[in-house]
């Protein structure tokens, strides 16, 4: 019986050790610096938010603010969305929502992507449209 409960631990711990490790040599928490600009019909967004989505990786959101963003992503192939929002009101709860008011392919229908390096620059800028 002690050792059935003496292989159980041992195994448990193996479980354990091997399950934190790293998944393709990247960490979930590791991020390298990333930057850029953004542009809506021809003029630098004055807000928004840019998502940095790495497969299997939780997205890295940054804020977009006077055409500009920064922040960290995830090393790797990354997909982008952007997103403007407007307040309204919803129909169904009657409360306040935010609305992205971008065309689907600039957001989650977007197939713009950034290849994001650990040695940099890591500079992408984006060229949006509102129709």
């Amino acid at each position: 019986m002690l050792r059935l409960l003496v292989a159980t631990l041992l195994v448990a711990l193996a479980i354990g050790w091997t399950g934190c490790g790293r998944a393709s040599g990247v960490g979930v928490g590791e991020t390298v610096p990333v930057q850029g600009k953004v542009q809506l019909d021809g003029q630098p967004l004055a807000e928004g938010e840019i998502l940095f989505e790495a497969p299997g990786k939780p997205p890295q959101i940054l804020p977009i603010a006077n055409g500009a963003y920064s922040g960290q992503a995830i090393p790797g192939e990354n997909r982008i969305q952007i997103a403007v929002y407007k307040e309204e009101i919803d129909s169904m709860t009657n409360q306040p929502a935010k609305v992205n008011i971008l065309p689907p392919r600039f957001s989650y229908q977007s197939t713009l992507k950034a290849n994001v390096t650990q040695s940099g620059p890591n500079e992408f800028d984006f060229e949006t449209q509102s129709k």
